[in-house]
């Protein structure tokens, strides 16, 4: 979450301020980012470019029936609008995990309310043969940690009365201590993984 979160956050930023690629670094697999021409011009980041909606589902289904891989995708319908496709039963059904609480492993009909300019997907193409360093594995568990101690502050996950709690300043400033703390491990972690 430490990586992924913001580096999916961040696409808008431009390449310089993305880390998708440090995040596939940590997990130890190459992809391939595909977006339409529009959103490739409005983001800058380096991508493969698919014409239109068939030519997307060509693409996300190859990279199920070939590879046997899951493809990571973005920006498809109303919010939460991601979605981890991870087989293909027919060339028209995918099946995959949604990006709400309340959704499970179930068929998903991808392309009826896809929002084709602003969709965008991540082809997982294969796990590299080279290992991530246990050190940077470390710092990610420990970020993960970090995270699950922001949300105990709150008062849980998605808990309602979260936003109260902002109220006092012992949780504001546990909560500051534990971002920065978020940031030496994102640190360490690129470190890492750079050298």
């Amino acid at each position: 979450m430490g990586f992924s979160g913001a580096a999916f956050g961040l696409l808008w930023d431009g390449p310089e301020r993305s880390n998708l690629p440090l995040v596939f670094d940590a997990l130890g697999y190459d992809y391939e980012l595909w977006m339409s021409r529009q959103l490739a011009d409005e983001t800058g980041q380096p991508c493969r470019i698919w014409g239109w909606d068939d030519n997307l589902r060509r693409r996300i289904f190859w990279n199920l029936r070939d590879r046997g891989l899951p493809v990571l995708l973005f920006d498809w319908d109303k919010w939460p609008d991601w979605r981890l496709i991870t087989a293909a039963e027919h060339w028209w059904s995918f099946r995959g995990y949604g990006g709400d609480n309340g959704e499970g492993y179930r068929p998903i009909e991808l392309f009826e309310g896809m929002k084709a300019r602003q969709t965008w997907t991540i082809n997982i193409l294969a796990k590299r043969s080279t290992p991530r360093p246990s050190e940077a594995a470390e710092h990610s568990r420990g970020i993960h940690t970090l995270v699950d101690g922001i949300w105990e502050n709150l008062g849980g996950l998605a808990a309602p009365e979260a936003p109260l709690t902002l109220a006092d300043r012992s949780t504001r400033e546990t909560i500051a201590d534990l971002i920065l703390e978020i940031e030496r491990e994102d640190e360490a972690t690129a470190a890492l993984l750079a050298g």
